[in-house]
């Protein structure tokens, strides 16, 4: 069964839906997701895994969903920044885990490294200190100046 944007209208009966896996699907794009509002009371579950169509917009309104658990978000080419919309997500939805994406993951990060502050090791060491190293963020002004 194909799945488009109108297909969700009829899953509106399905008042105790829990998982939905809708991987790899070409289909599925932001306009099916902003039809999730529907959903917000039960789903707890949702893989969007590898659905090529899907951007920041379509996963920003999975926000209505406030039961979800999990969703699983892996290879999704229109989304930009990932691990910042899973960030994001986690903290408007309580309890909410996004799988698939790699928060350390900086391959597709440029610009300078620039120390923001010590970073704690608290690994146990014998003599009981800590060992202090410099933070480093990427520093988005820096990059755009180096863009021009």
């Amino acid at each position: 069964m194909d799945l488009i944007y109108v297909s969700f209208d009829n899953f509106a009966n399905l008042h105790e839906l829990k998982y939905l896996d809708l991987s790899d699907s070409d289909l599925i794009d932001d306009w099916c997701l902003f039809r999730f509002h529907q959903f917000k009371e039960t789903l707890e579950h949702l893989n969007i895994s590898r659905c090529q169509n899907i951007s920041e917009r379509g996963i920003a309104y999975l926000h209505h969903c406030r039961k979800l658990k999990t969703l699983t978000m892996s290879f999704l080419p229109k989304v930009q920044n990932p691990e910042l919309l899973a960030i994001e997500l986690e903290e408007v939805i309580p309890g909410l885990e996004v799988k698939g994406v790699d928060y350390l993951d900086f391959s597709r990060m440029t610009g300078d490294l620039v120390p923001v502050g010590p970073v704690v090791d608290l690994t146990p060491t014998q003599d009981h200190n800590a060992k202090v190293e410099p933070l480093y963020i990427i520093d988005e002004e820096m990059m755009e100046a180096q863009n021009r």
